[in-house]
């Protein structure tokens, strides 16, 4: 089956060109596969520890569910990383029977092609895959509020300091940032906010008593 990938799509529909992943496909995968989901099916095993990772993410997040919030992006990000980490002793016995002591050579070609990034952050890479369908659908929405658009960009910024981190997802492989820059008018919104805000402070300081001094001190 389709696994993960289709897992992803249900909630908000087949495949993402919006985002930085061809057809919806994560990089890794379509590059190793020719872009095709069914190209998996010699590591069946990943996608049975994937899907139903994603599915719960879905269950939370891409529902109508109290935990599905677009004014608490940290949610999301705090269920995926807490979901990678709870993985990684499934993961690091899954790696071992592909690429270990025991493995086939046949077993390592296969996934050095269709895995090149490891169990676990191939896992992680299909949980991010669903977030960024998640935000697809929900940036429309998040850009026309701009508290809530900077709760996103602040949380997106955490979050890729935290996957290039504690969650050691690899520089070659995109990162939210990238899937949120992705997005219709994000990357001007994101500078406008930021402008905004630089522009809102510097005006508070100079109304403060001691005005361009204590800006000068800030520096």
């Amino acid at each position: 089956g389709r696994g993960w990938v289709d897992a992803a799509g249900r909630a908000h529909g087949e495949g993402a060109p919006g985002l930085p992943w061809t057809d919806g496909i994560p990089p890794g995968f379509a590059e190793s596969t020719g872009g095709t989901a069914g190209g998996s099916v010699g590591l069946w095993a990943i996608e049975a520890l994937a899907a139903p990772a994603v599915m719960r993410f879905q269950f939370h997040f891409c529902s109508n569910r109290p935990t599905n919030r677009i004014d608490r992006p940290h949610w999301p990000t705090a269920h995926i990383a807490a979901a990678a980490r709870a993985a990684e002793g499934t993961c690091a016995l899954l790696q071992a029977a592909l690429t270990g002591e025991g493995a086939t050579k046949e077993a390592k070609a296969l996934a050095a092609k269709l895995a090149p990034y490891g169990v676990r952050v191939e896992l992680l890479l299909a949980l991010l895959f669903a977030l960024g369908n998640k935000w697809k659908a929900e940036w429309q929405r998040v850009r026309e509020d701009d508290a809530v658009a900077c709760v996103w960009l602040n949380e997106a910024v955490a979050f890729e300091s935290q996957l290039r981190g504690p969650l050691a997802l690899p520089t070659r492989a995109p990162g939210v940032l990238a899937m949120l820059c992705k997005l219709s008018g994000a990357v001007s919104r994101w500078a406008r906010l930021e402008g905004d805000a630089s522009a809102e402070a510097l005006a508070r300081v100079l109304r403060s008593p001691r005005g361009w001094a204590e800006a000068q001190q800030q520096r």
